[in-house]
């Protein structure tokens, strides 16, 4: 009979590696086998043990290993904390998972084994650096100094692994040609496996007097450990649960982020861009002018920034809007309008015309995007982009009316649900003395971008934009680009400002110049054909009703300023035309007013101010019509609670790997350059970006469960899925704390096996 203990650090993963030793050995030869670990519920980095016997003959010692014939340590930093050479063989054994060199290794015995274990794990996927998995890789290397057939033992590795079943065969197989020994080594532990030192029978005498006592019987179990179902001992019960992600609760569109994440890190980048298709028709756009609400609570910050799930966006946007798509059959009678074609009226218009209705979408100006095509500048979001995944929807049955200004009495008679989504294109006013002397920013933009209208802005010209928002930012950044000196005045602080951040870091390093706490109180003209500007400074008061620090004017200090040109970008409003003037208030969904035909809003006009938040409000909005159609009860889903925070996640997994940030164009010149400023990433890169996510709340078979169950309650079902079997769970709560991802709850209720 041979003897193994085994040293290692927290968890079951060795414990796991001697049972499939076992196995092996039980396929290989005639074999006895017995295999156990020598702890109860050590957390993850505790030095713990587990005890290998094989033999031909039956095996009666039931106690841990004290006397081994081969000593194996999984993890080197163990040789100098723990004393693994105590009572080993003289001539005994040590197997060592490292890649130093065996002349340097300071070990006090002649026969040493090593193999780098870590290396050929991670080379083969199994694991990351902060934890390799070396369950196989040492399985190979005890293979092979037990001269045993590498080929059956692989074969049952693969059996017996809960993720990866080709890595881990393979990482063993490498470790067997890889396994070293001492130079003057002398062991030949094979020998062992042909004998039983315990065979003999072992007598205890216990004299008094004369007398010899009877040796006396105790308890013992001498069943199979599946016979002693301990699960009625639990009190707490884990079970794995689907929890959501903070990136898809935090995204306006609705859009499953982590699916579409996990499904490009596998390379299945088709099935990525649908999962994004069935919520957002303008992924090219959004991975370019959105704000990213889903990396903003990314629980990646916490370790080496957040996940750029913008660029993975992109990526697949650009990839999958070349695909050819088709018309859904009219099933429906009823009929359809929307006015206005931003992202809010084409999403609606899509999703209910892939519902089976016939919808027909008037946009009033000769090109259909709304304030995608006509307020964002060329160098952010190029129109070719655009062209496609408008075409996209258009391929897909929306007809699409343009140079349409129309009202909805106008519509009423031949469609049966009309959908307002005209957008904000109106500018709010100031109202300050001389305002007629500005020109309106959105005007500006989207005269400039579809006529080439430069409203006389020359190179050299000092340019003031007043505002805080994107409009005040792509003014400045547009008229930086024709040549003239921009400079943004905000009322309030950096902090305030509703521009998206990256937008205003990058309008900076291309040289725009930002003042902040001061307005404009009147414009001038003076002699010179120059404008004027007065300007107050001001401090910031209580909250407002936007939850930002409200403005206010420090009296006396006034200054003017003096300027080529003055835009005003401070906010904008819908057209009322659309409701014929009349007063109304639009509000996401059905709105009253006197329609003979039920009338909805959605839309900046009446909810979010983003691209990515007029896609929500078009599917929400979708939604809401279909029920009203169908005559069924309308109720928006809000899934944010159980989200996964920072807390739920255990960090200690999960390996620090360096964020892929866009390229951005860097020149010394900007003027008459309106190319795309921010490139996108490779396949490569995008293949790498999505593998650090963290899989928050969605099991991805990591193994630690299934390693670290004490009981060996945890397998892995007909599915694949890994499962608990509550015949055996004494609900200890290792899985759940040494879960990654907080893919397993931990309640008082009940549960049932699955």
């Amino acid at each position: 009979m041979i003897e193994i203990r085994g040293h290692a650090r927290g968890g079951q993963g060795m414990v796991t590696a001697f049972e499939i030793l076992a196995k092996i050995f039980s396929k290989i030869g005639d074999y006895q086998v017995q295999a156990f670990p020598a702890f109860g519920v050590e957390r993850t980095g505790a030095p713990i043990q587990a005890f290998l016997r094989v033999s031909k003959d039956q095996i009666y010692n039931r106690s841990n290993i004290y006397k081994p014939h081969l000593v194996v340590v999984f993890d080197e930093s163990l040789i100098s904390q723990v004393p693994v050479l105590n009572g080993l063989r003289k001539d005994g054994a040590i197997l060592l998972n490292t890649n130093s060199n065996i002349k340097d290794l300071q070990i006090n015995t002649k026969n040493i084994y090593t193999v780098p274990a870590t290396n050929i794990s991670l080379k083969k996927g199994l694991g990351t650096k902060a934890l390799p998995i070396v369950n196989a890789a040492m399985i190979g290397a005890i293979i092979k100094i037990l001269d045993a057939d590498i080929e059956i033992a692989s074969k049952i590795v693969s059996e017996n692994v809960p993720t990866k079943p080709e890595e881990n065969a393979e990482s063993a197989k490498l470790a067997s040609k890889s396994l070293i020994h001492s130079s003057d080594y002398t062991d030949n532990l094979t020998q062992y496996l042909k004998k039983n030192d315990f065979s003999e029978e072992i007598k205890i005498e216990v004299k008094s007097g004369n007398k010899q006592l009877p040796i006396l019987d105790f308890p013992s179990w001498d069943k199979p450990m599946s016979v002693n179902k301990t699960g009625n001992w639990r009190v707490l019960k884990p079970k794995y649960e689907e929890k959501p992600a903070p990136c898809s609760t935090n995204c306006p569109a609705g859009t499953d982020v982590r699916l579409f994440v996990k499904q490009t890190s596998e390379g299945n980048f088709v099935d990525a861009f649908n999962t994004i298709y069935k919520f957002n028709p303008f992924a090219s756009t959004c991975g370019r002018v959105c704000p990213h609400f889903c990396q903003q609570n990314c629980n990646r910050i916490q370790l080496d920034g957040g996940l750029n799930i913008g660029a993975i966006e992109r990526f697949l946007g650009d990839k999958g809007i070349e695909r050819k798509l088709s018309a859904s059959s009219i099933k429906h009678t009823e009929k359809i309008a929307v006015i206005g074609s931003g992202p809010s009226g084409l999403t609606a218009a899509l999703r209910l015309r892939q519902k089976g209705y016939e919808v027909t979408v008037f946009e009033a100006l000769a090109y259909s995007g709304g304030m995608m095509r006509t307020g964002i500048p060329e160098f952010r979001l190029p129109q070719d982009i655009l062209d496609k995944e408008i075409k996209a929807i258009e391929s897909q049955g929306v007809v699409i009316k343009l140079n349409s200004k129309v009202t909805i009495k106008e519509l009423e008679k031949n469609h049966d649900i009309i959908i307002s989504a005209v957008g904000s294109h109106k500018s709010s006013k100031m109202k300050i003395p001389g305002e007629e002397l500005s020109t309106d920013g959105i005007k500006f933009l989207r005269e400039f971008k579809l006529e080439g209208n430069k409203y006389d802005v020359k190179v050299g010209d000092d340019v003031a934009i007043i505002g805080g928002g994107n409009t005040a930012i792509d003014v400045s950044r547009t008229t930086l680009r024709l040549g003239a000196k921009p400079t943004i005045y905000y009322r309030r602080s950096k902090n305030e400002m509703p521009a998206i951040p990256h937008e205003v870091e990058e309008a900076i390093d291309e040289g725009v110049d930002i003042k902040f706490l001061t307005t404009p109180i009147s414009y001038n003209k003076n002699g010179n054909g120059k404008i004027d500007i007065t300007f107050i400074d001001m401090k910031l008061g209580e909250p407002d009703e936007s939850g930002r620090r409200r403005p206010i004017k420090i009296e006396g200090s006034e200054k003017v300023n003096t300027v080529d040109k003055v835009f005003s970008a401070i906010g904008q409003s819908f057209d009322e035309y659309v409701f014929e003037e009349n007063s109304v208030k639009p509000k996401q969904g059905r709105i009253e007013f006197n329609s003979d035909k039920p009338v909805f809003c959605c839309g900046d006009m009446a909810w979010g101010g983003t691209v990515t938040e007029a896609i929500g409000s078009g599917n929400h909005v979708a939604d809401e019509v279909y029920a009203y159609l169908m005559n069924i009860e309308y109720k928006e889903e809000h899934n944010t609670s159980n989200v996964v925070l920072p807390d739920d996640i255990n960090y200690n997994y999960y390996l620090p790997t360096a964020r892929h940030e866009n390229p951005v164009v860097e020149l010394k010149s900007f003027t008459g350059n309106f190319t795309e400023v921010v490139k996108g990433l490779h396949e490569d890169e995008i293949l790498e970006e999505s593998k650090r996510c963290l899989h928050c709340g969605d099991c991805y078979s990591c193994g630690n469960c299934y390693n670290y169950c004490p009981d060996a309650a945890v397998h892995i079902d007909e599915r694949g899925r890994l499962r608990i079997d509550y015949d055996y769970c004494k609900g200890c709560g290792i899985c759940f704390n040494e879960c990654p991802c907080s893919a397993i709850s931990l309640k008082m209720d009940e549960v049932e096996n699955e």
